[in-house]
């Protein structure tokens, strides 16, 4: 090889290098806007994605259990979606523990975490395939994937009972 070749060689080499730094600096500080670069204006996106959070917050299914009806809000997981999209259905819950009523079914996407503390109105994933609906509060070290909560649980202890009850699930 002449020596001009290998000039050129290297020269297209080097040029090479220090695309792949620019490159890499490019990508590393996009992954962390600059101070002096203002944010983009995303009012617009941003507004969207709230007015639609809103209203899956604001979206409700009923519990029936014998002749009271109980609102539920729906989370917003894919869970608490799936579920709300399959209504309307009928389960029979059996009692456990006192403090909750739960079915073992369908499975269900999953998003557990430690909730620390159940709520009456509690509607909860337990695993991917127990749906499971508190009527007493008590603190708890295991993890469910949020359904949903009554609005109004007033007489939902009284509704549900001591035994096996069941419950129509429809939407509003």
């Amino acid at each position: 090889m002449k020596q001009s070749e290998n000039v050129k060689m290297l020269t297209v080499l080097g040029i090479c290098l220090i695309g792949v730094i620019i490159l890499f600096v490019v990508m590393s500080n996009g992954i962390r806007p600059s101070l002096d670069t203002p944010a983009p204006d995303n009012k617009n996106s941003h507004d969207e994605s709230r007015v639609n959070n809103e209203e899956h917050e604001m979206q409700t299914i009923v519990a029936t259990i014998g002749e009271k009806k109980f609102t539920i809000q729906l989370a917003n997981t894919e869970a608490a979606k799936e579920f709300a999209a399959a209504t309307p259905f009928e389960l029979e819950m059996s009692e456990l523990n006192g403090n909750e009523k739960y079915y073992r079914g369908e499975t269900l996407p999953t998003a557990a975490y430690d909730v620390g503390a159940i709520h009456a109105g509690d509607l909860m994933l337990y695993e991917d395939d127990c749906i499971v609906l508190f009527y007493q509060d008590f603190k708890t070290t295991y993890r469910y994937t949020k359904l949903g909560k009554i609005v109004n649980p007033d007489g939902l202890a009284e509704a549900v009972g001591s035994g096996n009850v069941n419950v129509i699930f429809t939407k509003q």
